[in-house]
């Protein structure tokens, strides 16, 4: 009977979770079952290059998008609806034109890393460089899109978009891989043609956005409570993901591939933390500036 009470109390928490969890399962399962496939056409020297370069992401990307999400789930419920979109609108401009200029910074300081201080590095800068952080600040309006549905309680609407983006993401590196045989180019250029379509996806979610001016001042606010956000973040690359750079300094690139081979399948864990965290994040953001301590 006390179950029952709970499940009653909680029902819409446990439905929320579901869906969340779902909607990270099925693309997980999904990736899982084209895995195999995408291995046979795939040399370790292909996983290798994805490896390293993907591992930078964890470098440069709370760079490229400033950790802006943060700012808008910490304001969501202080804000009016009218002043809550005028916020969204200010960070839906910064992740398209602040987040490219990040963009090419980053891309700078990896160049210069490269052919400074890795001049032996057997991995090549060109293409694999661009196709790998370029998804960065193309995904970062999807990215909004998804914790303004998480944020609102809209499981369903974040469940479509995120299986979306799952699903298209294994049909095109079937294709690229299997199909087409373009190893690590269609690795990564499957990751950056799905980023791509989700931009526009999100793009015509938001449509309504362009009508609203840019508000500097929010831009500042942002600017100053996310940078803390942001060197702290890119210390994690010292965590997860100098182990890749160490193994490429090495020389070892069969080694290095493999060793990325496991750590993706590693990744899949996360999906009951994120789903976990997804559910209840609304709830204690919302909480907390009603100072509903005790829920």
């Amino acid at each position: 009977m006390l179950l029952a009470d709970y499940f009653k109390r909680f029902s819409k928490q446990i439905k929320n979770l579901s869906v969340y969890f779902l909607a990270a399962l099925i693309p997980m399962v999904l990736s899982f079952i084209s895995n195999p496939f995408i291995a046979k056409n795939m040399e370790s020297e292909d996983y290798a290059i994805v490896g390293y370069y993907t591992a930078f992401n964890s470098l440069f990307g709370p760079l490229v998008n400033f950790y802006l999400l943060h700012y808008y789930t910490k304001r969501f419920y202080e804000l009016t609806e009218e002043r809550r979109k005028e916020l969204k609108a200010t960070l839906f401009y910064s992740l398209i034109f602040f987040s490219v200029v990040m963009f090419l910074v980053s891309l700078a300081v990896l160049y210069g890393y490269k052919t400074i201080f890795n001049k032996e590095s057997q991995i090549p800068f060109l293409p694999y460089a661009v196709m790998a952080l370029l998804p960065l600040p193309i995904g970062g309006i999807y990215s909004l899109t998804l914790t303004d549905f998480r944020m609102r309680r809209d499981s369903g609407s974040f469940f479509k978009i995120s299986v979306s983006h799952g699903v298209l993401g294994v049909v095109l590196s079937l294709l690229f891989v299997v199909a087409f045989k373009w190893g690590a180019v269609g690795r990564l250029g499957a990751t950056l043609l799905t980023s791509l379509v989700l931009f526009f996806v999100a793009f015509y979610i938001n449509r309504d956005l362009i009508k609203i001016k840019f508000d500097k001042t929010y831009f500042k606010e942002a600017l100053l409570f996310c940078w803390p956000l942001v060197l702290a973040s890119m210390l994690t690359f010292f965590s997860n993901g100098y182990d890749k750079v160490f193994l490429e300094r090495r020389g070892d690139i069969a080694l290095l591939g493999i060793y990325s081979v496991g750590v993706s399948i590693a990744t899949y864990l996360h999906v009951f933390s994120t789903s976990i965290n997804d559910t209840f994040q609304p709830d204690i953001f919302e909480n907390i500036v009603k100072r509903n301590y005790k829920k």
